[in-house]
């Protein structure tokens, strides 16, 4: 138990310092381009594109040739327009959001990493691609993952809404843990390392059903009610089966 418990700190350090590697990462060079969005914004964007404290923000069919930074109190909403998918070479970063949510094949070729949201639905679904990591943390709206295909790592962690992480293929470990959801599913996705469930506590109800775990898989700690199988791993410990 121990172990597991070091493992939990480790996760919650290791966010910290995604989160804080990839915010320096955004420190444009002077005279770099950076773009500011109100509204929507499509086709080219070289450089940066920063949404605005307490804007609303579409990308519809834009490639953005930087990173996107949503700030405090804003909403990002990345879709298509008609064939033409939305693109962001680097990586997408919000703090203390509204929200932050990417459709309709959007592509990110660094990390997803909001640390904080306050409402509406933050995540991303059918046939997103993430080259990165993609971690939610803190969020008090639905975190949405679905259907997804994520290079690295999946994070969800201190959350307080509903979580629903289904159908995503991840190329390294799945951690959904520590959280207080209304309700949360983890369903039916494929991992190529392990997929660890913690101490994720309350009321609401919990499931963990037909994942692959290529290495592990790992529940302990959540809260009745919780529904833990069936999955498949070559190694299952815990609540899950």
């Amino acid at each position: 138990m121990s172990r597991l418990r070091n493992r939990a700190a480790r996760v919650a350090a290791a966010s910290a310092v995604v989160v804080a590697a990839v915010a320096v990462g955004f420190a444009a060079p002077a005279g770099a381009a950076v773009t500011q969005c109100v509204g929507t914004v499509t086709g080219e964007v070289d450089g940066d594109l920063i949404v605005p404290a307490g804007a609303a923000c579409v990308l519809a069919g834009a490639q953005v040739h930087g990173n996107v930074i949503v700030s405090q109190g804003a909403s990002l909403h990345a879709v298509a327009a008609g064939p033409v998918t939305t693109t962001i070479d680097k990586n997408v970063l919000g703090f203390d959001v509204q929200s932050v949510l990417l459709q309709y094949q959007t592509q990110v070729g660094g990390n997803f990493v909001i640390d904080g949201a306050t409402g509406g639905v933050t995540g991303f679904d059918i046939n997103v691609h993430v080259g990165g990591n993609a971690i939610v943390v803190r969020n008090a709206g639905y975190t949405f993952i679905d259907a997804a295909i994520v290079d690295q790592n999946v994070l969800v962690t201190g959350s307080t809404g509903g979580v629903e992480v289904e159908w995503n293929r991840v190329g390294g470990s799945e951690d959904v843990s520590w959280n207080v959801p209304t309700t949360m599913s983890v369903y039916g996705n494929q991992v190529a390392r392990t997929l660890t469930v913690l101490h994720n506590t309350g009321s609401g109800h919990k499931q963990v059903i037909a994942n692959n775990a290529t290495r592990s898989l790992t529940c302990l700690g959540n809260d009745e009610p919780f529904v833990g199988g069936p999955n498949a791993s070559s190694n299952v410990n815990g609540q899950c089966f």
